[in-house]
């Protein structure tokens, strides 16, 4: 196992870099940046909207994380990094 990163990164990780979800894979690019906007606005709000919440709720699901679980927080703020570095690496691909 690598010692930087936990096993529940690395198995977040593996799920990113699959495509993984429950919506059938987050290829779509704008899929993506929602999903990044959602968490990331999820992780920088003190207080967020009950409605909110649901949409974070929903977008954690797609990599079946529940509010209940430990280390919530921190693990969207993991998937919310690789999300970020997947769509960076997008962009930066030369076709």
């Amino acid at each position: 196992m690598n010692e930087k990163f936990s096993r529940v990164e690395l198995d977040i990780a593996k799920k990113v870099a699959a495509g993984g979800g429950r919506r059938g894979g987050i290829g779509r690019s704008e899929l993506e940046v929602e999903t990044i906007g959602v968490l990331h606005t999820y992780l920088n709000l003190a207080e967020p909207t009950r409605k909110f919440l649901k949409s974070a709720k929903d977008a954690a699901a797609e990599f079946a994380l529940e509010p209940k679980d430990s280390g919530y927080r921190q693990k969207i703020s993991t998937i919310c990094g690789y999300l970020k570095q997947k769509k960076a690496f997008k962009a930066n691909m030369v076709v």
